[in-house]
Order: C-alpha cells, then sequence, then structure tokens
C-alpha cells in the first residue's frame, strides 16, 4: 500500500516500458468494456428523476435553452439541493439528448477504468481493470442507478471520476511550481468536484485534510488550493436552503432518541458494509496490514484517511439509499487493488489467472445484465407508449417489472406506490392525470362506477391543496 506516496510519472523501476502485447491487451480490454457499458446507456430507460430533470424546476415546463437549465438549477438550489451535478441531467436531459448523454458517460466510465490503474500502480494495469469490472457486475451498490440512471451516473460515477483525479493530480511528483494561471485553474476544479455531491466530497475533504494533518511533508501550495476549492464547493451544498428542508425526508434517520439513533445507524451501516463486501476486506486488509508493518503503511497512505472519513459520514448520517454508499466501496475497491497488486507483484501466473477469472466473471455478470435491460427496456416501452396514447385523463393498468438486474432500475408504474411520481408523468407526457390502477379500479373507472358504494373516509389533510377527502370502497383492493 505504498502507492500514496507521489506518483511518478513514469513506469515502476525494473520496467521501463509496458511490454507491446500488455499494451494491446489493455485497451483491447478498455475498448471492449467501454463498448458494452455503451450498449447498456443504450439500453438505459429515463427514469422520474431524469424526466424531471428535463423541466425546469418550479414551473414544470421543458427546457429549450440555457437559461432554462440556469433558472431550473436556481430553483433547485433553493428548494431541493445545490449539487452541481444537477447541471449534467439537465444539459443532457433538457437540451443535447440522451444519446449524448450516452456517449459522454461511457467515456466518463473509461477515464474511471484508466485513473484506477494510475492511481494504484502509478501506469496502465489491466489486473486494476479486470478487478473493477468484475466487481461492478458482482458487489458495486447498484450500478445500475450510480453508473447509468442519468441523474444517478452524475451524482454518483462522474463525481466519484472528478474527486479520484483530483487525487491523483495531487500525488504525482510535481517539479514546476504552481503559477497564477495553474492555481485559478486548480481552484475551479476542485470547487466543482466539491460541489458535486456530498456523499463523495464531504468523506474525500475531510480524508485529505486528515492526510496532511499526519503527513505534514507532503502538503504543499497545490494541496493548499485544492483543499480550500473543495471546501468552496462543500460551502455551495450546505448552503442550499432545499439541501437542509429535505434532511428529514431523503431516507437519512434523524428523529429518534441518542442511543436508537446510534443503533440504527450501526445497523444500516453494518449492514451495508457486509452486502458490498469490500469495506470488510479493507477493514481486514488494515489489521494484516498493522501487524506486518507496523502501521506505517497505513499511516503513509491517503486512501486509508478517505476510507474512514467515507465511512464515518455513511454511519452519522444513516443514509438508507445505497446508491449513497457508491463513493465508499469505490475507494474500498482501490484499497483491495492496491494490497492484490502488492502481493502478486512477482507472481506473474497468479496475475494472469486473476485478470483471466476477473474478465470471465465481469463477462457473465455484463452479459446477463445487457439481457434483463433489453427486457426491461421493452417492458418500459410498452408502458410509455400506452401514456402518450391515453387521453388527458390517463387512468391505465398498473405495470410491474418482475425481472432483477443491479443494472436496471425499474419506472414506478403503480400509484399506491409513489403518488409523487405521477405529477413528474403528467408534465412530461403533456397530461391532465397520470394514475396506474389495479384491475378491479381500472375496470370500474372505465365502466363509469368508480364511486359507486364510496365512503367518505374520516380525515383531516394538512396539504387540502393536494388532498382534500379521501373515498373508500368497501371490498375493493384500492
Amino acid at each position: 500500500m505504498k502507492n500514496s506516496q507521489p506518483i511518478s510519472t513514469g513506469t515502476r523501476s525494473g520496467s521501463a516500458s509496458c511490454d507491446r502485447r500488455c499494451t494491446v491487451a489493455y485497451w483491447l480490454v478498455m475498448a471492449l468494456a467501454c463498448a458494452v457499458f455503451f450498449v447498456m446507456n443504450m439500453l438505459t430507460t429515463l427514469k422520474e428523476d431524469d424526466m424531471s430533470f428535463t423541466l425546469v424546476e418550479g414551473v414544470w415546463t421543458p427546457m429549450h435553452s440555457l437559461t432554462d437549465v440556469i433558472r431550473s438549477y436556481c430553483n433547485q438550489y433553493v428548494d431541493a439541493n445545490g449539487r452541481l451535478a444537477n447541471l449534467v441531467p439537465e444539459l443532457f436531459g433538457g437540451l443535447l439528448g440522451k444519446w449524448a448523454f450516452n456517449i459522454c458517460n461511457t467515456l466518463v466510465f473509461g477515464v474511471l477504468l484508466h485513473v484506477f490503474g494510475l492511481l494504484v500502480t502509478g501506469r496502465r494495469s489491466l489486473l486494476v481493470v479486470a478487478m473493477f469490472l468484475a466487481v461492478v457486475g458482482t458487489c458495486f451498490p447498484v450500478p445500475g442507478e450510480t453508473m447509468l440512471w442519468m441523474s444517478g451516473s452524475a451524482n454518483y460515477m462522474w463525481a466519484i471520476t472528478l474527486s479520484l483525479l483530483l487525487v491523483l493530480y495531487l500525488l504525482r511528483d510535481h517539479r514546476e511550481s504552481l503559477g497564477w494561471g495553474g492555481a485559478i485553474g486548480l481552484l475551479l476544479y476542485a470547487f466543482v468536484a466539491g460541489g458535486f455531491n456530498e456523499a463523495t466530497s464531504f468523506g474525500f475533504f475531510v480524508g485529505l485534510c486528515a492526510y496532511y494533518l499526519f503527513n505534514r511533508d507532503r502538503f504543499d501550495r497545490r494541496a493548499g488550493v485544492a483543499l480550500v476549492g473543495y471546501l468552496l464547493g462543500i460551502l455551495l451544498l450546505i448552503s442550499s436552503p432545499g439541501a437542509w428542508a429535505r434532511l428529514s425526508t431523503s431516507g437519512i434517520v434523524s428523529s429518534l432518541g441518542l442511543s436508537d439513533l446510534v443503533s440504527s445507524r450501526w445497523y444500516i451501516f453494518h449492514e451495508k458494509m457486509w452486502r458490498f463486501l469490500l469495506p470488510v476486506a479493507v477493514i481486514l486488509i488494515g489489521l494484516v496490514t498493522l501487524l506486518l508493518r507496523r502501521g506505517r503503511s497505513v499511516k503513509q497512505c491517503v486512501w486509508t484517511y478517505i476510507f474512514v472519513a467515507l465511512a464515518l459520514v455513511m454511519f452519522a448520517l444513516g443514509i438508507i439509499h445505497e446508491r449513497a454508499y457508491a463513493p465508499l466501496a469505490t475507494v474500498a475497491f482501490i484499497i483491495v487493488a492496491l494490497a492484490v497488486d502488492d502481493f502478486t507483484r512477482d507472481w506473474r501466473w497468479v496475475r494472469l489467472t486473476l485478470i483471466a477469472a476477473a474478465l470471465a466473471l465481469a463477462a457473465f455478470t455484463f452479459v446477463r445484465g445487457i439481457r434483463v435491460l433489453r427486457e426491461y427496456k421493452a417492458f418500459d416501452d410498452q408502458a410509455v407508449s400506452e401514456i402518450v396514447a391515453a387521453p388527458q385523463q390517463a387512468v391505465l393498468l398498473e405495470r410491474q417489472f418482475e425481472g432483477y438486474s443491479p443494472f436496471v432500475k425499474p419506472m414506478n408504474f403503480i400509484s399506491t406506490n409513489f403518488f409523487a411520481h405521477e405529477l413528474i408523468y403528467r408534465a412530461y407526457f403533456g397530461k391532465e392525470n397520470v394514475q396506474f390502477v389495479s384491475d378491479s379500479v381500472f375496470a370500474r373507472y372505465h365502466q363509469g362506477r368508480l364511486l359507486e358504494g364510496a365512503v367518505l373516509c374520516p380525515m383531516t389533510s394538512d396539504r387540502p391543496d393536494v388532498i382534500s377527502e379521501v373515498m373508500t370502497i368497501p371490498g375493493q383492493d384500492y
């Protein structure tokens, strides 16, 4: 785990250049992985959040210009959150189109793969790429939401890539002094990386600060500028009025006593750690490293600090959504890859076996994912066509996708589950109303006897502008 020391732009000592066959194999695997990922992007449909980002926040009208994008972001900053990641689905969903996003998202995925090798070995690494592809298909947090879903990818894969590139830059061995132009550029880049999404930036910032605190000889002007820019991005996030307003409804458990609060957070955190496996592997690797190397390697490893900081952030917030654990799983993967690269450095055939096994596992999981994505796309296309063909009062049969893949994030075509999403469907498809109901309700509605035998429920609504009264039909399932 010594690779956290400044990364040289050259190759590791004892290997002046990569073997030509290894280089060809590396780029072939990279090209194939990106091609498969592009196909998966093409098969991924728009989700509810993606649809909402095509509309101007607050007025729910389609976007037509950059002015609409800026206006929508400002409204979101007040009403929802201040994430700069919001600009990605707004630009692509509202103006440029999904096809342009598919291309750019694939490019970001390729950059992420390449950066892993540079961070772990200081050069291109087929082993690291193969390992990550296998991890994505098996135990990475919901890749359908964190890598393919348009708004989800921006909030997680794009945010993670931006922060990893910043760390890569800081770890490099810089021989030139940082001029004013470079300092301004670094400040702006760090600001964007820090303001993209809090699930990534909070932990990365705290981890970097702790790393430089315990390794003060590594701190220089570049690190100072980067940390200031990163902090400014975080301040953009936490100063959003909408972020504080959403705190109680964002999947964060907070309304408990102290003991119950700690217990609930430990339960959530413990369950996620075991589900994604990589964080548990990191803890074991850390214990072994402490015993064998007396902690020197751990102290000098920047990823140790970032991993602990991300884990503390996840524990403190008690976030239920699995996608929020993507940054933690990413850093955990880097630490695991550092250990694997270190322990197998002199065992060529072991490395080749690991590469072959990882690529085979990745191929199996990605092919299976493509099959389910194709099935879901057909399901989604049929549902969307029914909405488009329906009258302004679109009352349709509820639909539920039965297949499963971590690469698929199904839409909700069941109104009893997610009432709020119908508001998005209504605005996106230009309907007065969109509802997905059960067989019995569907039949009663289209026979003109929906409220036959209905009785008024005793209820006082705190939002009469949304729901003023509720009727129930004895003996019915709705």
